[in-house]
């Protein structure tokens, strides 16, 4: 009885088949699962290879000699519909071991392998994903056994296959490290964190390599069971080596920006202040909160800036290219200050202008010194000139003394002796008074001409009188006029009046 129940209950059909193959007996779910895929109702003594499709019938057979040599045997078969059965061939044996009958046993399997067909579809379409994945991805349990990884997980640790099954993740040559650089135990984080069904996300780790780290940027993913226990976990990474050396470059690059004495500038594609340095603050006298969304023209003008150095300014701007020069700014309290400049405009890829950047060096202090040497040039320029012509006066002295001392002197002696002459030799007078004329005529012209030559004694008389006489003298009394009434003559010295009566002599 206990037995009957057992096969009448039971989801396998079972059928008892003697060693020629007939039936002896079977169970109720015999008959539902012969009548679906044979077509046929199963009765004692009926052949079970006769009632067998042609296309099963040899293989059968086969198989049931196998087994009636004391074999098992089990297998699958599909059926033109798509249906599936699960065939298991049982050896019954004596107490002697003989094979005496077959015990058959029959099962549906067509939705156990629907399912399977369906999970192995997606399972191929999850890998197909996850093998084209450029991050690696490791699926791992918790004792570092590994599930399954796909290619990229391979190329970015740069390990064999062999090495990452025998090792897991961590491997031994990874560190992890924080925001500040201080070292981690990935380990500690898995069995603390993951294990408790907590995601670890932008985890940064180092891998040791041959020419130093590669750094990783990890995520770490519980998996859990459908008791919501974390049983595994998934570890999706990438290479962020150069990405973490920009951000190092772009860290130091952005600390010398800040700190250096030359003034940094960006604006936007308007040409608006988005951000500026602390030397422009210190230099301008601007804050940043100040300066914001400010034009540099407009915030450092002032009266005496140079236009064309403006125009050439917005320009360049305009036509989006670099340009360098230097212009006076002012501060916000009015105070001048020199800029040599350099501005750069900014690209992105698709070389549209998004901003801006410009670099700047006070040269206020270069300027001045500038200023302050053509001033020195100029004014030793002015003071050789005074020399020149004080030479030239002292020379001219001299000439005009010693026309008037020696030659004057020795024409006067030539003269007093024309004039005994005349009164000794009355014969000769017409002649004699002809060469006192000439001495006459040569005396007044020197004198004339020393009188021009020797420079004026102005503690005896005045610039505007000198200056007068010389007009006098070249007949332009009548054509110049001279208003000398706000003249002060205290406030020139000897030596600008000399130049300016040498001047008027010479013109």
């Amino acid at each position: 009885a206990y037995m009957k129940s057992i096969l009448e209950s039971t989801p396998e059909a079972l059928l008892l088949l003697n060693t020629g193959h007939y039936i002896i007996a079977f169970n109720p779910r015999a008959k539902i699962i012969l009548s679906k895929f044979l077509k046929v109702s199963p009765e004692e003594g009926m052949n079970l290879i006769a009632i067998l499709p042609d296309f099963r019938k040899e293989d059968a057979k086969q198989k049931l000699d196998y087994a009636s040599h004391g074999n098992f045997i089990e297998y699958e078969v599909q059926y033109p519909d798509g249906s599936w059965l699960l065939v298991s061939f049982s050896p019954v044996k004596s107490k002697e071991g003989k094979v005496g009958e077959i015990c058959v046993g029959l099962r549906d399997i067509s939705l156990r392998k629907k399912t399977e067909y369906a999970l192995r579809k997606n399972d191929q379409q999850y890998r197909s994903l996850v093998d084209s994945l450029s991050e690696g991805v490791i699926f791992q349990s918790f004792d570092k056994r590994i599930i399954t990884f796909n290619d990229s997980a391979i190329e970015i640790l740069g390990v064999e296959k062999d090495d990452l099954q025998r090792y897991g993740f961590p491997l031994p040559n990874c560190i992890a490290i924080n925001e500040k650089k201080e070292k981690l135990d990935i380990k500690e984080i898995i069995r603390n964190r993951v294990f408790e069904g907590h995601a670890v996300r932008g985890l940064v780790a180092g891998i040791e390599v041959s020419n130093g780290l590669k750094w990783l940027s990890i995520n770490i993913e519980p998996v859990r069971n459908e008791e919501s226990l974390a049983y595994a976990y998934v570890i999706t990474f990438n290479d962020i080596t150069a990405t973490f050396k920009n951000r190092e470059e772009l860290s130091l690059l952005s600390k010398v920006v800040k700190e250096t004495s030359n003034i940094v500038v960006i604006t936007d594609d308007k040409e608006r202040i988005i951000w500026a340095n602390d030397a422009f603050t210190k230099i301008s006298e601007y804050t940043l909160e100040e300066a914001r969304n400010k034009k540099p023209g407009w915030l450092l003008k002032g009266p005496e800036k140079d236009q064309k150095e403006v125009d050439k300014i917005k320009a360049a701007v305009k036509n989006e290219i670099p340009v360098r020069g230097s212009i006076l700014n002012y501060t916000k309290t009015g105070n001048k200050y020199w800029s040599q400049y350099n501005i750069h405009p900014v690209h992105d890829e698709n070389g549209k202008l998004i901003k801006f950047f410009s670099i700047q060096t006070d040269i206020t202090e270069s300027k001045k010194l500038q200023e302050e040497i053509s001033r020195q040039k100029e004014s030793r320029q002015k003071e050789k000139i005074r020399a020149t012509i004080k030479g030239q006066e002292k020379e001219r002295n001299e000439v005009g003394q010693e026309l008037h001392d020696n030659i004057q002197q020795i024409l006067g002696a030539a003269k007093l002796q024309l004039d005994c002459a005349k009164s000794m030799a009355p014969d000769n007078l017409e002649y004699i008074q002809n060469g006192i004329e000439n001495i006459n005529l040569s005396i007044e012209e020197i004198r004339r001409f020393s009188k021009r030559l020797v420079a004026p004694r102005f503690q005896h008389s005045k610039l505007a009188d000198e200056i007068d006489n010389q007009l006098g003298n070249l007949g332009l009394a009548e054509r110049v006029l001279l208003d000398a009434e706000k003249l002060d003559e205290g406030a020139l010295s000897d030596g600008i009046k000399l130049v300016y009566s040498a001047l008027s002599r010479s013109s």
